[in-house]
C-alpha cells in the first residue's frame, strides 16, 4: 500500500514538474505583446491597433488576444482603434480574487469578465465601443453591453454563445468542470487527453437537432457551450449578428 501511495506522489510531482516547465518554456515563447493594466492587483494583458472609433475584442474559450492577430485585426484597424484583451485566467491577464489556484472550479462568470475588462478599457479611454465577441466572449460581450447599455455602441456575436444549450455535453465536462478536474484537465497525458477531447467534440459539436428549413446543412453554425468549452467548428459560414 505504502509503495502505491509512493507511486503516485511520485507520478504527480513529475506530472506538474513537466507542466511547470512547459508553461515557463510557452512564456518566453510568447510574451505579452500588448501593455498589462493592473485594475485593483488583477494584471489584465491590452492589445491596441489602429486608429478611429473603438472597437473592442473579446475572444472565446481558451483563447488570447493572438486569435486576432492572424489576419483579422489589420484589417480591422484601417477603420478603428481595434482594443484586444485577454479574459481572466487566459494570456497574461490574471484572475480575480478567490479564483485562482489550479484546484478551483469556481470561475469568473461573463459579468465579472465584463466588468473587469471595462474597467481595464476604461483606463486607456475607450468610449462608446462597438464589442466584438466570439464564441464564449460573445456571452461576455452581451454582459458588456447589459451592464452599460448607453456606452456600447454595438455589439457583434461571432459564433457566441448567447442562446441555452438543450441537453447535456456528457461526463468529459462534468469531470472537467470539478477541482479534480481542472486542476488535471491539461496534465493529461497527451493519448488519453487526445482521447476524451476526441469524444468531447463528437458530442458536442455535431447538431442534434434538425436544420433550419431552407438552410444547407454545411451553413449551420456548429458550436459547443459549455462552462468552460466552447468553440465554433467546421461550418462554411459562421453566425454575426448586430445588436444596437
Amino acid at each position: 500500500m505504502l509503495v502505491l501511495l509512493a507511486l503516485i506522489a511520485l507520478l504527480i510531482a513529475v506530472v506538474h514538474w513537466r507542466a511547470s516547465a512547459r508553461e515557463a518554456q510557452a512564456a518566453r515563447e510568447y510574451p505579452p505583446q500588448g501593455r498589462i493594466i493592473d485594475v485593483d492587483g488583477v494584471p489584465v494583458h491590452v492589445l491596441t491597433q489602429g486608429d478611429g472609433p473603438d472597437l473592442v475584442l473579446i475572444h472565446g474559450a481558451s483563447g488570447n488576444v493572438r486569435d486576432w492577430t492572424f489576419d483579422f485585426v489589420d484589417r480591422l484597424s484601417q477603420s478603428y482603434r481595434v482594443v484586444m484583451i485577454d479574459r481572466p485566467g487566459l494570456g497574461w491577464t490574471g484572475r480575480l480574487p478567490g479564483k485562482q489556484g489550479a484546484w478551483n472550479a469556481r470561475a469568473e462568470s461573463p459579468a465579472e469578465q465584463a466588468q473587469l475588462l471595462q474597467r481595464a478599457t476604461d483606463i486607456i479611454g475607450v468610449e462608446n465601443p462597438i464589442v466584438v465577441g466570439h464564441s464564449f466572449g460573445g456571452a461576455v460581450a452581451m454582459a458588456w453591453a447589459l451592464a452599460r447599455p448607453d456606452e456600447t455602441a454595438g455589439v457583434v456575436m461571432l459564433a457566441a454563445v448567447s442562446n441555452p444549450w438543450p441537453g447535456d455535453l456528457g461526463w468529459n465536462y462534468t469531470v472537467v468542470g470539478s477541482g479534480w478536474g481542472a486542476g488535471s484537465w491539461c496534465r493529461w497525458p497527451p493519448p488519453l487527453y487526445r482521447k476524451a477531447m476526441s469524444t468531447a467534440r463528437s458530442r458536442a459539436y455535431l447538431p442534434r437537432s434538425p436544420h433550419p428549413r431552407g438552410m444547407p446543412p454545411t451553413s449551420v453554425p456548429r458550436w459547443c457551450c459549455a462552462a468552460k468549452a466552447c468553440a465554433p467548428m467546421r461550418s462554411r459560414s459562421t453566425a454575426s449578428t448586430r445588436i444596437s
